[in-house]
């Protein structure tokens, strides 16, 4: 195809539609569209939708845990824990475990309490691996360990916190079952003596 053949063929990209039409159309969509789509991302990572779903299993467990029910009055949202924050990690995450939900319904494979507690270990060990490889990242946007004062921490805080930090543990080595009940039958290997899950 010859130079002057592209041109021609960007001049009038369709034997029906002028380019300016084309390029009105596209701006419509993108004006419409973006908004729509960051939307649709933001309303479905409130609990209120999360909670349609994990109502009856995993929802409830939140309720009288220190990310909930607290003196202060900070609530913790599941997203704020299970997504990133940045938008388009935020979709593909969203998208990946969404896809998953879906094919996992459809089998009805947690669609028991009996089922749900079955796979509990399996789900959380999931989590636990992909919080060990991003270094807790969900949880560092609250709690930024540069900003810790230890001295004004518990002792018992200080007692594990301080070490854990010398040897480059993440959060997620110590705070299994902050959130959520631990899975029953945990190992030994999952726990930290001394902690109260």
């Amino acid at each position: 195809m010859s130079i002057r053949t592209t041109l021609a063929k960007l001049k009038r990209p369709s034997a029906t539609y002028s380019l300016g039409a084309l390029l009105l159309v596209g701006v419509g969509v993108g004006t419409l569209g973006v908004p729509a789509f960051t939307y649709v991302v933001h309303e479905t990572s409130t609990d209120a939708f999360c909670l349609t779903c994990h109502s009856g299993d995993i929802g409830l467990e939140m309720e009288g845990r220190v990310h909930y029910d607290n003196a202060s009055g900070l609530r913790v949202s599941c997203y704020e824990c299970h997504l990133p924050r940045a938008f388009w990690p935020k979709v593909f995450a969203k998208t990946k475990s969404g896809v998953k939900d879906v094919y996992h319904t459809v089998l009805g494979t947690i669609s028991t309490p009996e089922k749900f507690e079955a796979h509990r270990m399996h789900m959380a060990m999931v989590t636990w691996e992909a919080m060990n490889a991003n270094d807790s990242r969900e949880c560092r946007y609250c709690h930024d360990e540069g900003a810790w004062e230890l001295a004004r921490q518990s002792e018992k805080a200080r007692k594990f916190h301080a070490p854990a930090l010398a040897r480059g543990k993440t959060c997620i080595d110590c705070h299994k079952g902050i959130a959520h009940e631990l899975p029953r039958g945990i190992g030994e290997d999952h726990q930290i003596e001394g902690l109260d899950y």
